[in-house]
This record gives C-alpha cells, structure tokens and sequence, in this order.
C-alpha cells in the first residue's frame, strides 16, 4: 500500500492474523512522537521478502501470546529497507509503556546492541517517519518527534532497556537528519530524495509506487535471466486504478539485462500511480526521482 508515497508491505500481504482483542482509537490530535525501537530477533542477516513475512508473523504471535491482542508496533523496517504494516497506525498500539495513547511504534530488525545498522534501513526509516511527520500534519524539527525507546523508561525500573541499543541510537540520529530533506522533497513535488527499491519474485507479483511526475523520474528494471517482458503503467492518481481508460500510459516492455525509462516522457506532469507488473520472471527494480 501507498503510505504518503512510502511503499508499505499491508497486513494482508503478510498475511496478519485477526487481532484477538479489539483495537482502539489513536486518535490524531492526541499523537505527537514517534518511538525507534529494535526486535534483538533476527540479527545481522539481511532477510527475503518471505522470510520478512515470516518474522512478522511470529513477532505477532509472540505479541498474543503476550496478551497484546495483536503486533504491539505500527510498523517494521526490515534490514532490506523493506516497510511492513503493524497495527493499523489509527490505533492504539503495545510497543511504549505509559506512552502507547500519544505515539507511533517503529520496530527496526535487528539487535542494535551488537550490530550496526544497514544503510538501506536507516534511509527506509527516514522515509517512513517523514511519512508520518506528514499523516500527522508536524512541522519539519529536525527529528525532535523521534525518540528513542529506552526514554520510556526510568534507570533500574522494572522492565528498564536500552532498546534502541548502542549502534541504533547512531542510526537514530540519522534518521534525525534525513527526515527534514525528505519532508521538504515532498513539499516539492518529489517522494524522496533516495532510490525506491524493489525486487518481484512471486509470479503475477506487481509494484506500486506513488509518483510525482515534472522532472526527470526514472524507472530501472534489471533482469538476470533470459528476455523477460514487463508490464508498466501509469495510473492518474485519485481515480480508480488498474481501468485502461485511466492509463496515462501503459506497455509491455522487454527487458533483457538492464533498462532505464523516463516516466516524465511517458505522461503530462501530474501525479500518478505506477505499476509494474511482472507475470513470470523475477524483475530487480528502482524509481529514481
């Protein structure tokens, strides 16, 4: 799903069980910081898609076991750069003790005690909480609204923790410094300032991405086999997409090794829903804008 132009892995691609106890409300003008967190789980490996799934579905498992009623955070950010869905970001989630009514919840893979945190992470990241930055309608701050789990907590207290761990409170403020330029890129017409990754393994698996078309936008797609043929379009952004009479431009494309398209020469300026669509071959890809 499209997360104010992040691409966001949803409950159902991740096949999220129903939570076992209702949600509540967060309701938007009680929000006001973001908590960075990491799992410890899944350490200094660099995950598939699938695997990533399949991480989701324990931690949610472990979160019930727990008696959380669901996944305790709002959102994953895989060592991939990869984004998931948690609890939905309108409710109220289990990640902050005391500050669960007035936060969003960011678990980041891996144990930042012991290991540094991947680059392509902590750009996700970034994006992510620029993202939210503008869900939520916050000034640019330099970061001040992302904080680190271990404030949550007093010295010696029960249940005391040094989450983000060493290593991610560097990667904290990095994140800090990237999220005003991503939030003055969007400002500008632009998603981000970074590259969108993406890699479709799955038959019949396709690409979403939310696209601001008026300067140089580009598509790479990268293909290690034989020929393979691409389907890409470019949906008018507000309608309802996938009709062909809401294509901008749509097209097979073949892809043997590497190719580069221009999207700014394929429709008017505007803003558009990209789809890329791979029906049987694995397809390596990025947006560049």
């Amino acid at each position: 799903m499209d997360f104010h132009g992040v691409d966001i892995q949803e409950r159902s691609r991740w096949k999220a069980r129903p939570p076992t106890k209702p949600w509540r409300p967060l309701h938007s003008s009680a929000v006001r910081l973001i908590v960075f967190h990491h799992t410890v789980s899944y350490a200094n490996v660099v995950l598939s898609a699938e695997a990533e799934a399949k991480a989701q579905r324990e931690m949610q498992n472990y979160h019930i076991s727990k008696g959380w009623g669901d996944i305790g955070q709002h959102f994953t950010v895989f060592a991939s750069g990869r984004i998931f869905e948690g609890r939905p970001i309108g409710t109220v989630g289990v990640h902050a003790a005391g500050a669960n009514s007035y936060t969003v919840g960011i678990e980041h893979q891996g144990n930042f005690e012991l290991h540094e945190v991947p680059e392509a992470q902590i750009k996700a990241s970034a994006m992510l909480c620029a993202a939210i930055y503008k869900h939520f309608g916050w000034k640019p701050d330099r970061g001040q609204r992302i904080r680190p789990h271990r404030e949550f907590y007093q010295p010696g207290a029960r249940g005391s923790t040094v989450c983000p761990g060493r290593y991610g409170m560097i990667a904290l403020e990095k994140v800090r410094s990237l999220v005003d330029d991503y939030i003055e890129s969007r400002k500008e017409g632009r998603e981000d300032m970074a590259r969108r990754e993406f890699y479709l393994t799955e038959m019949n698996e396709s690409y979403h991405a939310h696209v601001f078309l008026g300067r140089p936008t580009w598509l790479h797609l990268i293909h290690l086999g034989d020929r393979a043929k691409v389907h890409v379009a470019l949906y008018r952004w507000g309608t309802e997409p996938f009709k062909p009479e809401n294509a901008a431009w749509r097209g097979w494309i073949d892809v043997e090794n590497t190719i580069t398209l221009g999207l700014h020469n394929m429709a008017e300026p505007g803003e558009y829903l990209l789809d890329v669509h791979s029906p049987d071959a694995e397809i390596y890809g990025d947006v560049e804008d």
